[in-house]
């Protein structure tokens, strides 16, 4: 009994760091933790499956926090560790100035969440994801009786999840180490269409969506004087099978236009080095570019945008801009 009010220590990260380095056999540890957090049925695992338990008490150990810390940032949903958007959100504003968010849209708007974020380097953006965009990407559908209708979820808490929905994507693609590996409770939620359990009609504008397939858009509201390239990416289903050297043609032939602009916010994203064009690009790099074309031009947009306008100024008072 002892040793499990040690384990759970609720005294900060400080007296977990004590208490975990301590651990003679972490392996050990970390099974009888986990037996503990299953059964506690506090953190959403599955009672049958205490393996989904030591998925948390592995996260709890290797990142030396409390079960309960990493019950503010963790869930089990549907067997899948996930990340809650919050924590997301949580994360990116702790790592200091220059981030920082300011909400554009009420808490119960149902039909849209934006908001305008500032990047690690000053750079800020206006995000929005829409009811419409949800829509369209088919996540809040599923059938019921052969009729397509609205997910429960989605009628009971749609602000929430648009929120959801904006922050996870947002923060994926501009600090994706927050969030790397992770989905949201909401999206792992989304992933299957048989919510209400029943026989999906074979229909090609709506497919079951498995998280391979998940893409969605987060649009620019700043886009009126933004010029992207204007080709979109494949569907997801079409990239899987294309090689790296496809998708550098592919890409070179969409970016070649922009290439100005393009190189520059490729290195300011630090998939390129400074002084380097598209065609150097490592393979990782231009994989993620291709299956995230249409998110990462969106950003490039008002990257440009706002690149432009430091030139225009730097011009205007005579200053020298690189």
């Amino acid at each position: 009994m002892e040793d499990q009010k040690a384990l759970v220590s609720t005294e900060g990260n400080r007296s977990s760091v004590t208490i975990y380095d301590k651990f003679s056999d972490p392996i050990v540890a970390i099974e009888k933790l986990g037996k503990w957090i299953n059964d506690s049925g506090m953190f959403g695992c599955d009672s049958g499956k205490p393996s989904q338990g030591m998925m948390l008490a592995w996260a709890a150990v290797t990142e030396k926090k409390n079960p309960f810390d990493i019950a503010k940032e963790y869930h089990i949903v549907e067997g899948r560790l996930s990340k809650r958007a919050d924590a997301m959100l949580a994360d990116f504003c702790s790592r200091g100035t220059p981030r920082r968010v300011k909400w554009l849209t009420k808490m119960n708007d149902t039909e849209r969440a934006a908001f305008e974020i500032t990047d690690k380097n000053g750079e800020a953006y206006t995000m929005e994801y829409t009811f419409a965009d949800a829509q369209e990407a088919g996540y809040c559908y599923t059938y019921k009786e052969g009729k397509q209708v609205l997910k429960r979820a989605w009628q009971m808490n749609k602000s929430d999840l648009l929120r959801a929905r904006l922050i996870s994507k947002t923060v994926r693609m501009i600090e994706p180490d927050i969030a790397v590996g992770l989905y949201t409770p909401e999206e792992i939620k989304d992933f299957d269409n048989n919510e209400e359990h029943v026989d999906q009609p074979h229909n090609p504008l709506f497919t079951r969506t498995t998280e391979a397939e998940v893409v969605t858009t987060i649009k620019n509201v700043n886009n009126q004087s933004v010029v992207t390239p204007a080709n979109s990416a494949p569907t997801q289903s079409a990239q899987t099978s294309i090689p790296i050297a496809e998708m550098r043609k592919i890409l070179k032939d969409r970016l070649e236009p922009e290439a100005l602009y393009v190189d520059k916010f490729f290195v300011s994203k630090k998939y390129l080095q400074p002084g380097e064009a598209f065609p150097a690009m490592d393979d990782r790099f231009v994989e993620k570019v291709y299956k995230n074309y249409d998110e990462l031009m969106k950003i490039y947009g008002a990257w440009k945008t706002a690149q432009i306008n430091r030139e225009k100024a730097a011009l205007a008072s005579g200053a020298v801009f690189a």
